[in-house]
C-alpha cells in the first residue's frame, strides 16, 4: 500500500494515510494477494503438458479415483516446544514434548480418496535421497502403488 499511495501523490497529487487505502480497497471487494504466476506457464512445451493433463488425465482420474495417489509431508520441529508456561501460584505447568527428541521429524504418506497408504516417519528433513528412497521408479506404475512401503530411517550424516 504505500507504492500505490505513492503514486497516487505523485501522479495525482492525493495524500492518503496507507492504512486507508487498504481498507477503502478491502470494503471496495479488492484483496491481497501475493501469488505470484509462474513465466514458465506460457512455454509452448509446458502448454502442450497442461493440455494432455486436462483432456485425457483429469477425466480418467475422475473415472477411477481410487488409483489416484497424492504423496503428502509434514514436518514437526521438536525443539520449539515451549519450556516454560503459565499455571496457578504454587502449581507447575504439565506438558509433553512430541516424540520426547529434539530435533525435526518428517511424515510422509500417500493420500487416497478412500485411505492413507505408505506411512513414513524420517528423522530429520526430507531431502532428494530420502524422498527416492521413498517413491522408487516403479511406484507410480504399480497397481497397486506403496502398500508395502513403511518404516523408519535416519537422513542425518
Amino acid at each position: 500500500m504505500p507504492e500505490l499511495a505513492a503514486l497516487l501523490l505523485a501522479g495525482r497529487g492525493v495524500e492518503l494515510d496507507p492504512s486507508n487505502l487498504s481498507k477503502f480497497l478491502f470494503r471496495a471487494g479488492f484483496t491481497y494477494k501475493k501469488t505470484l504466476l509462474a513465466s514458465e506457464k506460457e512455454r509452448a512445451d509446458l502448454k502442450a503438458e497442461r493440455d494432455e493433463w486436462h483432456k485425457h488425465r483429469l477425466p480418467a482420474m475422475r473415472v477411477i479415483p481410487g488409483r489416484v495417489v497424492f504423496i503428502d509431508e509434514t514436518s514437526v520441529k521438536t525443539n520449539m516446544t515451549p519450556l516454560r508456561g503459565r499455571s496457578l501460584k504454587g502449581d507447575r505447568p504439565l506438558a509433553d514434548a512430541p516424540f520426547g527428541k529434539w530435533n525435526t521429524q518428517t511424515f510422509i504418506a500417500g493420500l487416497r480418496c478412500h485411505e492413507l497408504i505408505a506411512p513414513w516417519v524420517i528423522e530429520g528433513a526430507i531431502n532428494g535421497e530420502a524422498f527416492d528412497t521413498y517413491e522408487p521408479p516403479n511406484w507410480r506404475y504399480s497397481s497397486n502403488p506403496a502398500m508395502w512401503w513403511s518404516g523408519t530411517i535416519s537422513t542425518s550424516t
